[in-house]
Protein backbone atom coordinates (compact mmCIF):
# COMPACT_ATOMS: atom_id res chain seq x y z
CA UNK A 1 0.00 0.00 0.00
CA UNK A 2 1.25 3.52 -0.82
CA UNK A 3 2.24 5.87 1.96
CA UNK A 4 0.62 9.29 1.64
CA UNK A 5 2.80 12.37 1.71
CA UNK A 6 1.35 15.87 1.51
CA UNK A 7 3.21 18.35 -0.68
CA UNK A 8 2.74 21.90 0.59
CA UNK A 9 2.13 23.59 -2.73
CA UNK A 10 -0.57 24.63 -5.18
CA UNK A 11 2.00 24.49 -7.97
CA UNK A 12 1.12 21.45 -10.10
CA UNK A 13 4.50 21.63 -11.81
CA UNK A 14 6.21 21.00 -8.47
CA UNK A 15 3.74 18.24 -7.65
CA UNK A 16 4.57 16.49 -10.93
CA UNK A 17 8.30 16.64 -10.16
CA UNK A 18 7.77 15.14 -6.71
CA UNK A 19 5.42 12.49 -8.11
CA UNK A 20 7.88 11.32 -10.77
CA UNK A 21 10.46 10.50 -8.13
CA UNK A 22 8.33 9.42 -5.15
CA UNK A 23 5.64 7.25 -6.77
CA UNK A 24 8.08 4.45 -7.74
CA UNK A 25 8.98 4.17 -4.03
CA UNK A 26 5.38 3.47 -3.04
CA UNK A 27 4.83 7.02 -1.81
CA UNK A 28 1.71 8.87 -2.94
CA UNK A 29 2.26 12.65 -3.11
CA UNK A 30 -0.86 14.80 -2.82
CA UNK A 31 -1.78 18.42 -2.26
CA UNK A 32 -3.31 19.29 1.15
CA UNK A 33 -7.10 19.57 1.12
CA UNK A 34 -7.20 22.54 3.49
CA UNK A 35 -8.70 25.58 1.72
CA UNK A 36 -6.83 28.77 2.50
CA UNK A 37 -4.11 27.06 4.56
CA UNK A 38 -1.12 27.78 2.34
CA UNK A 39 -2.39 31.25 1.53
CA UNK A 40 -2.41 32.07 5.25
CA UNK A 41 1.19 30.97 5.80
CA UNK A 42 3.62 33.87 6.08
CA UNK A 43 6.93 32.95 4.49
CA UNK A 44 9.08 35.31 6.52
CA UNK A 45 12.19 33.17 6.81
CA UNK A 46 15.61 34.58 5.92
CA UNK A 47 16.66 31.41 4.08
CA UNK A 48 15.12 28.84 1.76
CA UNK A 49 15.37 26.23 4.55
CA UNK A 50 13.46 28.42 7.03
CA UNK A 51 10.66 29.07 4.54
CA UNK A 52 10.39 25.39 3.62
CA UNK A 53 10.05 24.45 7.29
CA UNK A 54 7.39 27.13 7.87
CA UNK A 55 5.20 25.65 5.11
CA UNK A 56 5.77 21.99 6.01
CA UNK A 57 5.01 22.64 9.69
CA UNK A 58 1.77 24.41 8.79
CA UNK A 59 0.51 21.47 6.73
CA UNK A 60 1.60 18.87 9.29
CA UNK A 61 0.01 20.77 12.18
CA UNK A 62 -3.24 21.18 10.25
CA UNK A 63 -3.52 17.57 9.08
CA UNK A 64 -1.28 15.39 11.24
CA UNK A 65 0.02 13.78 8.04
CA UNK A 66 3.67 13.77 6.95
CA UNK A 67 4.30 16.92 4.94
CA UNK A 68 6.96 18.08 2.54
CA UNK A 69 7.51 21.65 1.44
CA UNK A 70 10.17 23.12 -0.71
CA UNK A 71 11.32 26.66 -0.99
CA UNK A 72 13.38 27.37 -4.02
CA UNK A 73 14.45 30.31 -6.03
CA UNK A 74 16.94 31.79 -8.39
CA UNK A 75 19.92 33.82 -7.21
CA UNK A 76 21.43 35.97 -9.96
CA UNK A 77 24.95 37.18 -9.25
CA UNK A 78 24.94 40.45 -11.26
CA UNK A 79 21.71 41.37 -9.43
CA UNK A 80 23.32 40.91 -6.04
CA UNK A 81 21.65 37.52 -5.51
CA UNK A 82 18.15 38.71 -6.37
CA UNK A 83 15.41 37.57 -6.40
CA UNK A 84 16.68 34.93 -3.91
CA UNK A 85 14.24 33.92 -1.19
CA UNK A 86 11.72 36.32 -2.69
CA UNK A 87 11.70 34.59 -6.07
CA UNK A 88 8.01 33.69 -5.90
CA UNK A 89 7.13 37.20 -4.73
CA UNK A 90 9.43 39.11 -7.08
CA UNK A 91 7.44 41.99 -8.64
CA UNK A 92 4.39 40.70 -6.71
CA UNK A 93 3.00 37.20 -6.22
CA UNK A 94 0.31 37.71 -8.85
CA UNK A 95 2.73 38.85 -11.53
CA UNK A 96 2.94 36.24 -14.33
CA UNK A 97 6.34 34.62 -14.74
CA UNK A 98 6.73 35.74 -18.37
CA UNK A 99 6.58 39.31 -17.03
CA UNK A 100 9.10 38.54 -14.28
CA UNK A 101 11.43 36.87 -16.75
CA UNK A 102 11.18 39.79 -19.15
CA UNK A 103 12.00 42.23 -16.34
CA UNK A 104 15.12 40.25 -15.40
CA UNK A 105 16.30 40.07 -19.01
CA UNK A 106 15.82 43.82 -19.31
CA UNK A 107 17.94 44.45 -16.20
CA UNK A 108 20.67 42.20 -17.61
CA UNK A 109 20.59 43.45 -21.20
CA UNK A 110 24.04 45.07 -20.95
CA UNK A 111 25.64 42.34 -18.80
CA UNK A 112 28.16 40.20 -20.73
CA UNK A 113 27.86 36.43 -20.88
CA UNK A 114 30.70 35.69 -18.46
CA UNK A 115 28.99 37.73 -15.73
CA UNK A 116 25.45 36.31 -16.15
CA UNK A 117 26.08 33.54 -13.60
CA UNK A 118 23.16 32.35 -11.49
CA UNK A 119 22.01 29.37 -9.53
CA UNK A 120 18.77 27.73 -8.59
CA UNK A 121 18.70 26.69 -4.92
CA UNK A 122 16.18 24.35 -3.30
CA UNK A 123 15.54 23.40 0.31
CA UNK A 124 13.12 20.54 0.95
CA UNK A 125 11.69 20.20 4.46
CA UNK A 126 10.05 17.01 5.70
CA UNK A 127 7.97 17.25 8.88
CA UNK A 128 6.48 14.15 10.50
CA UNK A 129 5.59 13.14 14.03
CA UNK A 130 9.14 11.77 14.22
CA UNK A 131 10.82 15.12 13.65
CA UNK A 132 11.97 17.68 11.10
CA UNK A 133 14.55 17.26 8.34
CA UNK A 134 15.89 19.60 5.64
CA UNK A 135 17.64 18.64 2.39
CA UNK A 136 19.34 21.35 0.29
CA UNK A 137 20.96 21.49 -3.15
CA UNK A 138 21.84 23.98 -5.90
CA UNK A 139 22.27 24.00 -9.67
CA UNK A 140 24.78 26.39 -11.24
CA UNK A 141 24.01 28.01 -14.59
CA UNK A 142 23.60 31.29 -16.45
CA UNK A 143 20.80 33.64 -17.42
CA UNK A 144 20.26 33.53 -21.18
CA UNK A 145 19.38 36.39 -23.47
CA UNK A 146 15.87 35.16 -24.27
CA UNK A 147 13.33 32.69 -22.89
CA UNK A 148 13.39 29.35 -24.66
CA UNK A 149 11.52 26.06 -24.43
CA UNK A 150 7.99 24.95 -23.73
CA UNK A 151 8.53 22.76 -20.67
CA UNK A 152 9.05 23.64 -17.02
CA UNK A 153 7.65 26.62 -15.17
CA UNK A 154 8.70 29.76 -13.32
CA UNK A 155 12.15 31.02 -14.25
CA UNK A 156 13.03 27.84 -16.20
CA UNK A 157 12.87 29.48 -19.66
CA UNK A 158 15.69 31.96 -18.90
CA UNK A 159 17.98 29.71 -16.82
CA UNK A 160 20.53 27.88 -18.97
CA UNK A 161 22.69 24.85 -18.21
CA UNK A 162 24.99 23.39 -20.84
CA UNK A 163 23.57 25.53 -23.61
CA UNK A 164 19.91 24.63 -22.95
CA UNK A 165 17.32 26.34 -20.84
CA UNK A 166 15.59 24.34 -18.11
CA UNK A 167 12.44 24.58 -20.23
CA UNK A 168 14.19 22.76 -23.09
CA UNK A 169 15.25 19.76 -20.98
CA UNK A 170 13.29 16.54 -20.85
CA UNK A 171 11.93 15.50 -17.47
CA UNK A 172 14.76 13.00 -17.03
CA UNK A 173 17.44 15.51 -18.02
CA UNK A 174 16.04 18.10 -15.64
CA UNK A 175 15.69 15.70 -12.71
CA UNK A 176 19.36 14.72 -13.10
CA UNK A 177 20.77 18.25 -12.82
CA UNK A 178 18.13 20.47 -11.22
CA UNK A 179 18.30 21.90 -7.72
CA UNK A 180 15.01 20.20 -6.83
CA UNK A 181 16.08 16.92 -8.38
CA UNK A 182 19.32 16.89 -6.36
CA UNK A 183 17.54 17.83 -3.12
CA UNK A 184 14.92 15.18 -3.82
CA UNK A 185 17.66 12.58 -4.26
CA UNK A 186 18.93 13.46 -0.79
CA UNK A 187 15.38 13.13 0.54
CA UNK A 188 14.85 9.81 -1.26
CA UNK A 189 17.99 8.35 0.29
CA UNK A 190 16.47 8.71 3.76
CA UNK A 191 12.71 8.94 3.38
CA UNK A 192 12.11 5.22 3.85
CA UNK A 193 13.28 5.44 7.46
CA UNK A 194 11.65 8.81 8.13
CA UNK A 195 8.04 8.15 7.07
CA UNK A 196 5.60 6.23 9.30
CA UNK A 197 4.84 2.64 8.31
CA UNK A 198 2.19 2.34 5.63
CA UNK A 199 -0.01 -0.04 7.65
CA UNK A 200 -0.71 2.45 10.46
CA UNK A 201 -0.56 6.19 9.88
CA UNK A 202 -1.97 9.24 11.59
CA UNK A 203 -3.69 12.49 10.69
CA UNK A 204 -5.23 15.40 12.52
CA UNK A 205 -8.95 16.01 12.34
CA UNK A 206 -10.11 18.82 10.07
CA UNK A 207 -13.50 20.48 9.56
CA UNK A 208 -15.79 17.91 7.98
CA UNK A 209 -14.66 15.15 10.38
CA UNK A 210 -17.30 16.00 13.01
CA UNK A 211 -19.55 13.07 12.07
CA UNK A 212 -16.69 10.58 12.28
CA UNK A 213 -15.55 11.97 15.64
CA UNK A 214 -19.08 11.80 17.06
CA UNK A 215 -19.47 8.22 15.84
CA UNK A 216 -16.26 7.17 17.60
CA UNK A 217 -17.30 9.01 20.77
CA UNK A 218 -20.62 7.14 20.78
CA UNK A 219 -18.89 3.80 20.28
CA UNK A 220 -16.53 4.56 23.16
CA UNK A 221 -19.48 5.55 25.35
CA UNK A 222 -21.22 2.28 24.45
CA UNK A 223 -18.12 0.34 25.49
CA UNK A 224 -17.93 2.28 28.77
CA UNK A 225 -21.67 1.71 29.42
CA UNK A 226 -22.36 5.45 29.25
CA UNK A 227 -24.16 5.77 25.91
CA UNK A 228 -27.03 7.70 27.50
CA UNK A 229 -24.63 10.45 28.61
CA UNK A 230 -23.56 11.49 25.10
CA UNK A 231 -25.41 14.72 24.32
CA UNK A 232 -22.80 16.31 22.04
CA UNK A 233 -23.64 17.09 18.41
CA UNK A 234 -21.65 17.63 15.25
CA UNK A 235 -22.39 21.35 15.54
CA UNK A 236 -20.97 21.50 19.07
CA UNK A 237 -17.90 19.55 18.02
CA UNK A 238 -17.31 21.95 15.14
CA UNK A 239 -17.64 24.95 17.45
CA UNK A 240 -15.35 23.68 20.20
CA UNK A 241 -12.77 21.83 18.10
CA UNK A 242 -12.43 23.96 14.99
CA UNK A 243 -13.69 27.41 15.92
CA UNK A 244 -12.75 27.81 19.58
CA UNK A 245 -9.89 25.27 19.20
CA UNK A 246 -10.23 24.00 22.78
CA UNK A 247 -9.15 20.44 21.94
CA UNK A 248 -7.58 18.46 19.12
CA UNK A 249 -8.23 15.06 17.58
CA UNK A 250 -5.67 12.70 16.11
CA UNK A 251 -6.87 9.77 14.00
CA UNK A 252 -5.10 6.45 13.56
CA UNK A 253 -5.50 5.05 10.05
CA UNK A 254 -5.23 1.33 9.42
CA UNK A 255 -4.62 0.56 5.76
CA UNK A 256 -5.74 4.09 4.93
CA UNK A 257 -9.03 4.08 6.89
CA UNK A 258 -9.74 5.75 10.24
CA UNK A 259 -9.60 3.05 12.89
CA UNK A 260 -9.29 5.03 16.10
CA UNK A 261 -8.80 8.44 17.62
CA UNK A 262 -7.25 10.34 20.48
CA UNK A 263 -8.95 13.54 21.68
CA UNK A 264 -6.66 15.69 23.78
CA UNK A 265 -6.05 19.21 25.05
CA UNK A 266 -3.43 21.15 26.99
CA UNK A 267 -3.48 21.47 30.77
CA UNK A 268 -0.90 22.99 33.12
CA UNK A 269 1.25 21.74 35.98
CA UNK A 270 2.06 24.41 38.55
CA UNK A 271 4.68 22.11 40.10
CA UNK A 272 6.49 21.65 36.79
CA UNK A 273 5.82 25.20 35.67
CA UNK A 274 4.87 24.07 32.18
CA UNK A 275 1.98 22.72 30.13
CA UNK A 276 1.06 19.09 29.75
CA UNK A 277 -1.24 17.09 27.51
CA UNK A 278 -4.47 15.60 28.81
CA UNK A 279 -5.91 12.67 26.86
CA UNK A 280 -9.68 12.86 27.20
CA UNK A 281 -10.61 9.95 24.93
CA UNK A 282 -8.66 7.11 23.36
CA UNK A 283 -10.67 4.69 21.26
CA UNK A 284 -9.81 2.05 18.67
CA UNK A 285 -12.39 0.12 16.68
CA UNK A 286 -12.67 -3.51 17.88
CA UNK A 287 -11.47 -4.92 14.55
CA UNK A 288 -8.33 -2.77 14.69
CA UNK A 289 -7.27 -3.60 18.24
CA UNK A 290 -3.95 -5.35 18.51
CA UNK A 291 -2.68 -3.80 15.26
CA UNK A 292 -0.66 -1.00 16.83
CA UNK A 293 -3.28 1.76 16.50
CA UNK A 294 -3.71 2.35 20.24
CA UNK A 295 -0.01 2.25 21.05
CA UNK A 296 0.66 4.36 17.98
CA UNK A 297 -1.76 7.07 19.09
CA UNK A 298 -0.16 7.24 22.53
CA UNK A 299 3.28 7.31 20.93
CA UNK A 300 2.26 10.18 18.65
CA UNK A 301 0.88 12.13 21.64
CA UNK A 302 4.11 11.48 23.55
CA UNK A 303 6.08 12.82 20.59
CA UNK A 304 3.91 15.93 20.45
CA UNK A 305 4.43 16.45 24.19
CA UNK A 306 8.20 16.04 23.91
CA UNK A 307 8.46 18.21 20.80
CA UNK A 308 6.48 21.04 22.46
CA UNK A 309 8.29 20.80 25.78
CA UNK A 310 5.30 19.54 27.76
CA UNK A 311 6.01 18.04 31.15
CA UNK A 312 3.69 15.04 31.06
CA UNK A 313 0.79 13.19 29.46
CA UNK A 314 -2.20 12.39 31.70
CA UNK A 315 -5.42 10.47 31.24
CA UNK A 316 -8.04 8.62 33.29
CA UNK A 317 -9.31 5.06 33.03
CA UNK A 318 -12.38 3.39 34.52
CA UNK A 319 -11.34 1.10 37.36
CA UNK A 320 -13.17 -1.92 35.89
CA UNK A 321 -11.54 -1.59 32.47
CA UNK A 322 -8.90 -4.25 33.07
CA UNK A 323 -7.79 -4.68 29.42
CA UNK A 324 -7.00 -0.97 29.16
CA UNK A 325 -5.33 -0.87 32.57
CA UNK A 326 -3.07 -3.77 31.62
CA UNK A 327 -2.29 -2.07 28.28
CA UNK A 328 -1.32 1.21 29.96
CA UNK A 329 0.80 -0.49 32.60
CA UNK A 330 2.64 -2.42 29.88
CA UNK A 331 3.59 0.92 28.33
CA UNK A 332 5.07 2.12 31.61
CA UNK A 333 2.22 4.41 32.66
CA UNK A 334 1.76 4.77 36.43
CA UNK A 335 -1.66 5.03 38.16
CA UNK A 336 -2.10 7.97 40.53
CA UNK A 337 -3.88 5.94 43.18
CA UNK A 338 -3.57 8.63 45.85
CA UNK A 339 -5.63 11.10 43.79
CA UNK A 340 -9.42 11.34 43.54
CA UNK A 341 -11.06 13.17 40.64
CA UNK A 342 -13.87 15.61 41.47
CA UNK A 343 -16.38 17.13 39.08
CA UNK A 344 -19.05 19.82 38.91
CA UNK A 345 -21.43 19.62 35.97
CA UNK A 346 -24.93 20.52 34.88
CA UNK A 347 -27.16 22.08 37.53
CA UNK A 348 -24.53 21.66 40.24
CA UNK A 349 -22.05 23.65 38.14
CA UNK A 350 -24.62 26.41 37.56
CA UNK A 351 -25.50 26.61 41.26
CA UNK A 352 -21.82 26.93 42.13
CA UNK A 353 -21.38 29.71 39.58
CA UNK A 354 -24.32 31.63 41.02
CA UNK A 355 -23.64 30.99 44.72
CA UNK A 356 -22.76 33.93 47.03
CA UNK A 357 -19.41 34.08 48.78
Amino acid sequence: MSRRLLIATHNRGKLREFSRMLTPLGIEPAMPECPGLLESVEENGATFAENALIKARAVFEATGLPAVADDSGICIDPLGGEPGVRSARYLGEDTPYPVKNAAILERLKDVPDERRTARFTCAIALVTARGEHVFEASCEGKIGYEPRGGRGFGYDPIFYVGGKSFSELTDGEKDAVSHRGKALQKLLAEIGSLLPDAAVSFRRAVPGDEGLILSLIRQLAQYEKMADQVVGTEELLHEWLFEKKKAQVLFALKDGREAGMALYFYNFSTFLGRAGLYLEDLFVLPEARGTGCGKGLLRELARIAVREGCGRLDWACLDWNTPSIDFYRALGAEPLEEWTTYRLEGETLRRMAESPL
